[in-house]
């Protein structure tokens, strides 16, 4: 009777123990690495554009991507691209998780940024900044507004736009 109950003790304390485990505290933006971003360039008349970028997190926590903003464009959304009974959605989501060692991809047909009301005419070759809001700390990172040609694969989506 009494190894029965050190032994409920035991795995009562290891439930109890396990999930703690499993959430590392997410850190600051400053473990990440940004490479690749870019903005779709935009005909005139559209209002919202859209950008991609590469994140890598280093670091030994995982880190909670908040949000962006840019002295550009009035407001930046997250949002995701996904198969939903057969058809492509596309939603706005709060915030990404990177995993300690992971990289996060932000491309045409998956998650990627919705860029709102720029204040200036976007020209392809130009370097704009965009500012990382993690759930501790921000990232400043240039990207560089690109054409894309109709029928590319990285141009899979965002003709609704």
């Amino acid at each position: 009777m009494k190894s029965r109950f050190i032994l409920l003790t035991l795995i009562l304390s290891l439930a109890l123990t396990i999930p703690a485990c499993d959430q590392t505290p997410s850190r600051g933006c400053s473990d990440l690495i940004v490479s690749d971003a870019w903005i779709r360039s935009m005909p005139p008349g559209p209002t919202m554009t859209a950008g991609y970028l590469q994140i890598e997190n280093h670091g030994k926590a995982r880190v909670t991507l908040k949000g962006f903003s840019s002295p550009v464009f009035k407001r930046i959304e997250l949002h995701e691209t996904r198969q939903v009974d057969g058809q492509m959605q596309m939603r706005a989501i709060p915030s990404v998780q990177i995993p300690s060692g992971d990289i996060v991809a932000m491309r045409p047909g998956g998650k990627h940024l919705m860029l709102f009301e720029p204040k200036q005419t976007l020209q392809p070759g130009e370097q704009h900044k965009l500012k990382l809001h993690c759930a501790k700390g921000t990232l400043d990172v240039e990207a560089e507004v690109r054409t894309i040609q109709p029928g590319k694969a990285q141009d899979a989506h965002h003709g609704h736009h």
